[in-house]
């Protein structure tokens, strides 16, 4: 069922389309939240909401679950702008978690095949998915150390422990061209799988490290606050 985004005077809320809903301002019918995105919809004691068609990180801050940290936006962005993929193109991910990066790609690739060991954390990947109703996207439960990925990929991300030892594998099921993505917290894990790239059929394209800051605009200075390193993303490409 789809949802919408109430976005009122003070505080902003996720529901689902159908529904009654009470909030702290008052009660919506389950009619009012039929109305179209950009209308206004008014409570029982008068408060007003605009409707609104919320995007991925309104789902994910309000309505699904985060049971692991989540790819930044900073490094998905990278990726997906980096590795060039698009509706043509086929994805697998190691490393589920909650989802987040999965549904990223989803957005943008043609298929998505995901790859979690931990029954947990693929369950309730899976229950996000099915929330916002992604049908592209395959989840299973699966060592791809030991068992490999399926298909031809364009693009394969490892967002695991130890990575190098899926290398292998990873760069098998990578088409000519494609690329395959390794997300590492710390720098000695990046080396580990440089290592193994030669091996593998891959050549080592980049590590970068992407950094995020924010600015005030009244008075203009950058937040204290910033989002200098969340991991090293190095990219290998078979040629």
């Amino acid at each position: 069922m789809e949802h919408v985004l109430l976005v009122g005077e003070e505080n902003t809320y996720l529901r689902r389309r159908g529904e009654r809903v009470e909030l702290q301002e008052g009660v919506l019918d389950a009619d009012a939240l039929d109305a179209g995105y950009g209308e206004t919809v008014e409570t029982h004691i008068g408060e007003t909401f605009a409707v609104v068609k919320p995007d991925l990180n309104d789902l994910f801050e309000r309505g699904l679950e985060q049971r692991t940290q989540t790819v930044s936006h900073k490094d998905a962005g990278y990726v997906v702008s980096r590795t060039g993929i698009g509706a043509d193109s086929t994805v697998a991910e190691a490393g589920t978690g909650s989802g987040f990066l999965t549904l990223v790609f989803a957005r943008v690739a043609g298929e998505v095949r995901s790859y979690e060991v931990r029954e947990d954390h693929l369950e309730s990947a899976r229950r996000n998915v099915e929330k916002v109703g992604a049908e592209n996207v395959t989840l299973e439960q699966r060592d791809v150390k030991e068992d490999g990925f399926e298909g031809e990929n364009d693009l394969v991300f490892l967002d695991m422990k130890h990575p190098e030892e899926a290398l292998e594998n990873a760069a098998e099921a990578t088409v000519p061209g494609g690329y395959v993505v390794c997300y590492c917290p710390v720098f000695e894990q990046v080396r580990d799988c440089v290592e193994v790239f030669d091996d593998a059929g891959l050549s080592h394209t980049e590590t970068v490290e992407t950094s995020r800051r924010e600015w005030r605009v009244f008075p203009a200075r950058p937040e204290p606050q910033t989002v200098p390193h969340t991991a090293f993303l190095t990219f290998g490409r078979r040629i």
